[in-house]
C-alpha cells in the first residue's frame, strides 16, 4: 500500500474518532463544553511545517464533511471541512503534492 495511502487512511480514522466523540450522548447534552471534554493527542510529524491547534474555531455541533490531504512523497497540507451549523473549513500547510478528498457520506453527517 503506498505511503500516500496509508497516510490518508490514517487521518480518516483520526477524524472519524474525533467525530464519534464529539456525538457521544449529544442529545444529552447542552451547548457547552469544560476543559475536561477536549482531549488532545501529542504532536506528530517530522521537522517540515508547525504544529496547529483549530480549537478556538471549532463551534459545538458542527458536522465534518470532508477532509483533504495534499503531497507526494510526505503530506504537505491537510483540510477539513464542516457543513454545519455554519460551514467551515480549517487549512493547514503548503499547496504541494496531489489533492486527495475524502467526502463523507450522509449517513456519516447525522
Amino acid at each position: 500500500m503506498p505511503r500516500l495511502a496509508v497516510l490518508q487512511l490514517l487521518v480518516f480514522l483520526l477524524f472519524v474518532a474525533w467525530y464519534e466523540r464529539r456525538t457521544e450522548g449529544a442529545a444529552d447534552t447542552d451547548a457547552t463544553t469544560t476543559d475536561e471534554d477536549i482531549v488532545l493527542s501529542e504532536v506528530f510529524g517530522g521537522p517540515h511545517g508547525y504544529a496547529f491547534s483549530d480549537m478556538s474555531s471549532i463551534t459545538l455541533g458542527q458536522t465534518l464533511s470532508s477532509v483533504t490531504v495534499r503531497g507526494g512523497e510526505r503530506i504537505d497540507a491537510i483540510s477539513a471541512q464542516a457543513s454545519k451549523p455554519g460551514g467551515s473549513n480549517w487549512d493547514h500547510g503548503g499547496s504541494g503534492g496531489k489533492e486527495q478528498v475524502l467526502t463523507l457520506g450522509s449517513a456519516w453527517l447525522e
